[in-house]
Order: structure tokens, then C-alpha cells, then sequence
């Protein structure tokens, strides 16, 4: 059973964080090419600050999946691309937290593996 106090502060919380998701929302379709960036920034909100992880996971795997489809995006700008796989090294690690199994968590691990080998978790 839902605590109702618990539920009102995460409604109050939702409605502080509705512009910013709101605008994240406008941008993915706007601007496709920031995708892993502005789907890793609302899955951390919904993880983070509003507690909703099923929508955080969302979020996150739309991220990984944009990366999937387009690996190449930013490989000749050296800086850019390292920035870009920090945040998804962080996406996956996240998405581990999220995991509804061991099987998951380590298939996602994998993929961290492969962008981050020296990634604290990982150990």
C-alpha cells in the first residue's frame, strides 16, 4: 500500500521538475542528434528525483538505443565523443540499478565493459 504523504511529496516534486520535462520532451523531438544526452537527463530525473524507475528505464534504454542505431555519431571529434561516452558509461550503470535481473545486469555490465573497462562499478 502507498503511503498517501509519500505520494503528495512526489507529486509536489513531479510538478517542481514539469517545465524541465517538459522541454526535454519538446527537444528529443527536436533535435534527434542530443538524444543520449536529453533521454540520460530524464532518466535521471524520474530515477533520481521523482522515484519512477520503469520511466527512467525508458528513458535511458531510448538513449542506448540512439547509440545503437548511430555508433559513428561524433567518432572524428576526439573530445566531443569522450564526453558523449561518459554519459553513456553513466546510462548503463544506471540501467544496472534498474535491472530486474541478474541475467540483465550483466549483459548491461558488458556493454559498460566495452565503453569504460576501468569503470568503478565494474569491479
Amino acid at each position: 500500500m502507498t503511503n498517501p504523504i509519500n505520494e503528495i511529496e512526489r507529486l509536489k516534486k513531479a510538478n517542481h521538475y514539469k517545465s524541465a520535462i517538459e522541454v526535454s520532451k519538446d527537444a528529443l523531438a527536436r533535435f534527434p542528434e542530443h538524444t543520449i544526452i536529453i533521454a540520460y537527463n530524464l532518466g535521471a530525473i524520474y530515477q533520481t528525483e521523482l522515484g519512477y524507475g520503469d520511466i527512467a528505464k525508458d528513458y535511458y534504454l531510448k538513449a542506448i538505443n540512439w547509440h545503437t542505431n548511430n555508433p559513428d555519431h561524433l567518432k572524428n571529434a576526439k573530445q566531443a565523443r569522450h564526453e558523449l561516452d561518459v554519459v553513456l558509461a553513466a546510462t548503463y550503470e544506471n540501467l544496472t540499478l534498474l535491472s530486474d535481473s541478474y541475467e540483465e545486469i550483466n549483459k548491461l555490465a558488458n556493454k559498460l565493459w566495452a565503453i569504460n573497462p576501468n569503470e568503478i562499478n565494474l569491479k
